[in-house]
């Protein structure tokens, strides 16, 4: 209920009567429920999950709190019959506009005001920490495996390995990755999001692996760039730069101390070695239940960091037509700076076969 009473708080900011939540990662947060569909209706007294008649039985057993209701096909008329006369937030940030004019349509008593759950989840509780660490411990256990034995120079493509990492993912307990593997080697590395492709990797080549796992809804966000047999001297330049880069970053992370001065402290070490215009992305960002949420690591977010947030460090450079190097580790905001949470060596290492 501590969830349900953060949302409340933001009801009352706003001066909403209920919420209506339609996000499906929100409904997970708050009303822990696994489905694909429903919605949560939230008073200031009351809670519901309104959802069809597949999922009755399934969230009568998860949403512990909650008034299950079946909408019969109609989420309008049931909230009808439910509030009447309210201000009701909606997530601007996330509801279609068909759906907006939906509601809007046939709850002509209720006054809808577009508000952003954006940073609702952004505080992560110990349970969640932990199931973000194992989702870490199952995607390094899975890589070094992959790296060990599913990786033959000049013969394994880049979606072979792919397909082997998440496979050992998904054998060591994962349900599944988080996103669409990054599997980028040779002059592919230099693209920022790589999807593995057919290209065979190869002697010489450096690799990016940008990967991770669900494990029990929360996700981990790796990246490591390794060398293959041999080290290119331009590359290992590069190399050396962003994991010192990685590593101001990860260093500067305490309470109190701006994202958007975090994103400097990066990338002024990386413009002032000369590689300024070749990154071109956000130092970070937060995970949680989704890959990408609140808060973000960007030069223009005034936001402090806070006890609780698990965002990303994560420099590259990408030089076009050489080669690139990204490196990535998820980090936890303590009381008296940071842990580390992705338990990896960011020494340059070379895979030799």
């Amino acid at each position: 209920m501590e969830r349900l009473q953060k949302l409340r708080e933001i009801m009352k900011q706003n001066n909403l009567d209920a919420f209506l939540v339609t996000s499906m990662s929100n409904i997970k947060y708050l009303a822990a429920f696994s489905g694909t569909t429903g919605k949560v209706l939230v008073t200031m007294d009351e809670q519901y999950f309104l959802t069809d008649f597949r999922y009755i039985s399934q969230a009568t057993k998860q949403c512990v709190g909650f008034k299950v209701v079946d909408v019969n096909n109609d989420y309008a008329n049931t909230i009808n019959k439910l509030i009447n006369s309210k201000t009701v937030g909606f997530e601007g940030d996330y509801m279609t506009y068909d759906n907006y004019q939906y509601f809007k349509t046939n709850c002509p008593n209720l006054l809808f005001k577009s508000v952003s759950l954006c940073k609702l989840r952004m505080l992560k509780e110990e349970n969640e920490i932990a199931k973000i660490i194992k989702a870490n411990e199952i995607s390094l256990e899975a890589l070094d495996y992959c790296l060990a034995n599913k990786l033959v120079p000049n013969k394994t493509t880049e979606k072979e390995f792919r397909y082997a990492l998440e496979s050992k993912m998904q054998e060591l307990g994962a349900s599944g990755p988080s996103f669409d593997t990054i599997i980028a080697s040779g002059v592919r590395s230099s693209l920022p999001h790589g999807v593995a492709s057919d290209k065979v990797i190869e002697d010489g080549d450096f690799i990016t692996i940008d990967f991770g796992c669900y494990y029990e809804g929360y996700v981990s966000d790796i990246t490591r760039t390794f060398a293959i047999n041999r080290i290119d001297p331009k590359l290992k330049e590069i190399y050396e730069i962003v994991k010192e880069a990685q590593l101001i970053g990860v260093n500067a992370i305490k309470p109190g101390v701006k994202l958007k001065d975090v994103d400097k402290v990066v990338r002024d070490y990386i413009t002032n070695k000369g590689y300024g215009e070749y990154f071109g992305h956000g130092t970070g960002h937060g995970i949680g239940i989704d890959i990408h949420e609140e808060p973000y690591v960007r030069w223009n977010i005034d936001e402090e960091l806070v006890p609780g947030m698990v965002i990303t460090i994560e420099p590259g450079i990408y030089l076009p037509n050489i080669g690139g190097v990204r490196i990535e580790d998820d980090v936890l905001v303590t009381e008296n700076g940071h842990k580390i949470l992705t338990n990896y060596d960011k020494n340059l290492k070379v895979i030799s076969k």
